[in-house]
């Protein structure tokens, strides 16, 4: 790995009371997209107020591909690939800016990155060029890893800033006084003075706002792509300072926003000043706002709250028989460590296969370690927070399980887009209580989502394992705390909507005002 990227402690500028990447997990949600402006109820009501240009996007079929980009050792690219690339003339068109609405595990990262670096590989001015950025540090690693080779490939540069290394390092690199990196050793000397020695640099929010403030030589000003990927997250109250950062250069830059639940919430998108946004969706069938994967396959369980210990356990030890690889969904860090304590106490051998942990408890080292042992097939189950459903691609996921439902439509979207990746096939799993059934039911009905099944466990496997769970979790004390953990979690998302609510109402006449 090249000098940008340094596998070294993180300090980060004022550094919140939790790492960047899970503030879900210890925040009151943000009046964001979740229950926000855009969700004010199923999409057949079309109350929702949205910008013009949001009202006729370009489809893209998910159904076929094109072959393309021959040259770079591409000969299919996925459908949001191919249209991107199409609505961009291989990144040479600045008549645009571009906004992706794409189902998770549809490409996007390739999708952004293709046209801005075979842009970027036509120029000879060497000077930052192209900034990603985005909301967690495991996020911006893993789309390091996808750009820095596409880069290296036609003697670009790229960095990652996301608080792995010390700000004095970063810091370094960013003005221009740390080594060169190799993909980009023949431009040696061709820098222009004052400017980082990256063509494109993959980076935090937080650490953007930080570095701008107070790293000498750092700037934007030869700036010609941004790409702000899970752009709905980054409008959040808690990202948005690095939006107002530094100004950007008054020449034409081209922006890409992309997710997978693009928020259409005027006055958020308009805080990023776009030029002529053209607004690319994935078609789906009778208008729906959002899809999922045709081949997830999605089930439900309903399991009292002293039972769901061991409806999980009956339903990993059922997925770890047939070989799959699964995520647990747990809604918060500490419920997550209760859970794995749990299957660790059971054993590998009463499971079927080892369990790994990923959630804001962990150091980065060791969430990293987790990643690994999960993607290696090690561990076969990966319990982890909702830092984990953002845009993460995790190689062979088949499964994922909800322990806790989600009682936010889009925290369901991106959990199910776990698995079901880049055509492959996929299941999901929802432990629901009996009295929150008839919730679970309006959430998925928000995003469109009547495919969600039954499901019933075998009983005689059921039954068998009561006893063991029931020893650990008296050994461990864990019943009362995992349900306490559930109930103090819905308590805290149930406030922020009702909150939410409030911020719409107090926001109409702004929106009456975009909208006219």
């Amino acid at each position: 790995m090249h000098d940008a990227h340094i596998q070294k402690g993180v300090q980060s500028f004022d550094k919140p009371p939790v790492p960047e990447d899970e503030y879900e997990d210890v925040r009151p949600p943000m009046p964001v997209d979740e229950a926000g402006a855009a969700d004010t109820g199923p999409s057949t009501s079309g109350s929702a107020p949205v910008l013009p240009w949001m009202r006729l996007p370009v489809s893209f079929d998910g159904s076929s591909g094109g072959a393309f980009l021959e040259e770079q050792g591409f000969e299919v690219l996925f459908p949001v690939q191919k249209t991107v690339w199409e609505e961009t003339a291989g990144g040479h068109s600045t008549r645009h800016d571009i906004c992706i609405a794409a189902p998770t595990g549809s490409g996007k990262t390739l999708a952004y990155t293709l046209p801005m670096v075979s842009a970027l590989a036509f120029e000879r001015v060497h000077a930052l060029r192209g900034l990603v950025v985005l909301p967690t540090r495991d996020l911006a690693v893993q789309v390091f890893q996808v750009l820095r080779p596409l880069c290296a490939a036609v003697g670009l540069a790229a960095g990652l800033v996301a608080g792995q290394a010390s700000q004095a390092e970063e810091g370094a690199l960013l003005a221009g006084a740390g080594p060169r990196p190799r993909a980009s050793s023949s431009l040696e000397g061709h820098r222009a003075p004052g400017l980082a020695p990256l063509d494109v640099l993959v980076i935090t929010p937080g650490r953007l706002a930080g570095h701008l403030g107070a790293t000498p030589g750092f700037t934007l000003r030869a700036l010609r792509f941004l790409i702000v990927d899970e752009c709905d997250r980054l409008l959040q109250r808690q990202y948005q300072n690095w939006l107002s950062a530094e100004p950007l250069p008054t020449h034409r830059i081209v922006k890409v926003i992309a997710s997978a639940t693009l928020t259409k919430d005027p006055a958020k998108l308009l805080r990023l000043r776009l030029h002529a946004p053209r607004f690319l969706a994935q078609a789906v069938e009778g208008g729906k706002r959002y899809s999922l994967p045709a081949n997830l396959t999605e089930f439900q369980l309903l399991a009292a709250a002293d039972r769901k210990p061991r409806t999980l356990v009956a339903l990993l030890r059922r997925l770890n028989a047939a070989g799959a690889k699964t995520l647990v969904f747990v809604s918060s860090v500490a419920a997550v460590a209760g859970v794995q304590r749990l299957l660790r106490a059971l054993g590998e051998a009463f499971l079927g296969g080892r369990s790994a942990e990923y959630s804001g408890r962990l150091a980065p080292a060791e969430r990293r370690a987790a990643l690994a042992e999960f993607a290696s097939g090690a561990a076969r189950v990966l319990v982890c927070s909702d830092a984990m459903t953002r845009g993460m691609d995790l190689p062979g996921v088949s499964a994922v399980v909800n322990y806790d439902a989600p009682i936010f439509p889009k925290t369901y979207l991106h959990r199910a887009g776990r698995t079901a990746r880049a055509g492959a096939s996929g299941e999901v799993y929802t432990l629901v209580r009996p009295e929150e059934a008839r919730f679970f039911r309006s959430v998925l009905l928000k995003v469109d989502n009547t495919n969600v099944k039954e499901l019933k466990l075998d009983v005689e496997a059921y039954t068998s394992i009561a006893k063991p769970v029931a020893d650990a979790l008296q050994q461990l004390r864990l019943g009362e705390d995992l349900q306490r953990a559930a109930v103090a979690e819905r308590k805290r998302a149930r406030k922020g909507h009702e909150e939410n609510k409030l911020r719409r109402i107090a926001n109409v006449p702004l929106f009456s005002a975009v909208e006219a």
